[in-house]
């Protein structure tokens, strides 16, 4: 009768953890630009700037709903997001996305600056995020951290 008891445990606890939520993933990339810090933030601080930035973001339009202020972006290869403004400060502003085509779940996000001394600037985008089903955490998260990249490489080469 224990074993059988033993067996029942072990059976329901394996069944729980089967059916856990997926922890986030955390994502914090940076990188140091040659440009003072209100320099950098004039170029990628607006809310539907990226078009103008980063290289993946061909069109963004935004949209005043009530309290909130939403955006709606597309990529170059056919993708799309609708993401909410959550937080804005004079050095950064923090979003979620409400839909996308992109590969996460219950993605929120931050991008802000910092000098570092006179004539540079430190830009950090980071978020938590979930893989979709059938996606790994690994595969998600290389593609984030590509697409912070891709965006950081090309400010520093728009602010040379």
């Amino acid at each position: 009768m224990k074993l059988l008891f033993k067996t029942i445990a072990i059976i329901f606890s394996s069944l729980a953890f089967l059916t856990t939520p997926a922890f986030a993933i955390d994502v914090k990339q940076e990188t140091i630009i040659n440009a003072p810090v209100t320099k950098v933030w004039e170029k990628i601080g607006g809310w539907c700037a990226m078009p103008e930035w980063h290289p993946a973001i061909v069109k963004c339009r935004q949209e005043q709903k009530g309290e909130q202020l939403r955006r709606f972006m597309d990529t170059s290869d056919g993708g799309n997001a609708l993401e909410l403004l959550t937080n804005r400060t004079d050095n950064s502003l923090s979003y979620m996305i409400i839909s996308t085509t992109f590969p996460v779940v219950d993605y929120k996000a931050t991008l802000a600056v910092s000098p570092v001394g006179e004539n540079k600037t430190k830009i950090t985008w980071s978020s938590t995020f979930k893989a979709p089903e059938g996606r790994t955490d690994e595969e998600i998260k290389g593609i984030i951290i590509d697409f912070y990249k891709a965006g950081f490489d090309h400010i520093a080469k728009i602010l040379k």
